[in-house]
């Protein structure tokens, strides 16, 4: 992940810890690959993507896709008090709009607690609190994997229990992947009886930092595969793997004006 991810996400995590501590890890790491998907994974409040023209052609203009989870139409805009569409951008509106409209079920009816709660985790069904079943086993595939990374970071699944005190914290999974690759670096020792910090990765430039974003989407994609058509079919399913490792390099490591040519076909 880039640093401007790395700033988001743990901007999210943060605001969970001090707004909404009853929501778990696992509900967390669903509201995390929402928020990545609806920003095009940028990991920050963002506009609805299209020209001028195109969104002003919109039914809805000007109250366009905006914030972490792309809110739509006046109504839902007025729902949250927000008057001045441009405000929907901004790190408080925005997170206070993703957690209150997942948590509470105000954008569909249906909630986290409806998917995610306890031991019962569908990461799949629990796209119909944003926008049905659009891109449901993608996003599940995100969500597992943030998943797997707060486990490694913090196996418990509350936000309290990392303000127990520690010596030394553990390493983010951003930290094993650099390891991994001969560039990983110690965190900071915890100060005593404080909360550990959000995980930070190692300063990555040049071809590291490619390398790492693409070994990173690269096992992101193995966990979206369905292994099981790869095992029964091999003659369809290798090809598969490998195009689904290749459309996930490349949109981790291509810019952006290289990838609409190179991947248009497979949005």
């Amino acid at each position: 992940m880039t640093a401007a991810q790395v700033q988001g996400v743990t901007r999210i995590i943060e605001y969970r810890d001090s707004h909404y501590r009853g929501v778990t890890n696992d509900q967390l790491s669903y509201v995390l690959a929402t928020a990545y998907w609806e920003t095009a994974r940028k990991c920050c409040p963002v506009t609805e993507y299209g020209s001028a023209a195109y969104l002003k052609g919109k039914r809805y203009y000007p109250y366009i896709g905006r914030g972490l989870v792309q809110i739509t139409w006046a109504a839902n805009y007025k729902k949250y008090g927000i008057t001045n569409p441009e405000d929907a951008l901004t790190w408080p509106v925005a997170l206070h709009v993703c957690f209150d409209g997942m948590v509470t079920g105000k954008f569909t009816g249906k909630k986290l607690s409806d998917y995610i709660s306890g031991s019962h985790v569908d990461f799949v069904g629990a796209r119909r609190i944003i926008n049905g079943t659009d891109k449901a086993s993608v996003i599940a595939g995100f969500a597992r994997s943030f998943q797997h990374a707060l486990r490694l970071w913090q196996p418990s699944a509350t936000p309290a229990a990392r303000a127990i005190p520690i010596k030394t914290a553990p390493k983010s999974i951003f930290d094993q992947i650099g390891d991994f690759l001969g560039i990983g670096q110690e965190e900071k020792a915890a100060a005593p009886n404080a909360p550990m910090p959000p995980p930070m990765p190692a300063a990555l430039t040049g071809w590291s930092a490619y390398t790492l974003a693409a070994i990173t989407a690269g096992v992101g994609a193995l966990q979206i595969i369905p292994w099981e058509t790869v095992i029964r079919d091999p003659a369809v399913g290798y090809p598969m793997v490998a195009s689904a490792i290749g459309i996930a390099v490349a949109r981790a490591v291509l810019p952006g004006w290289l990838q609409f040519f190179i991947l248009r076909d497979n949005a």
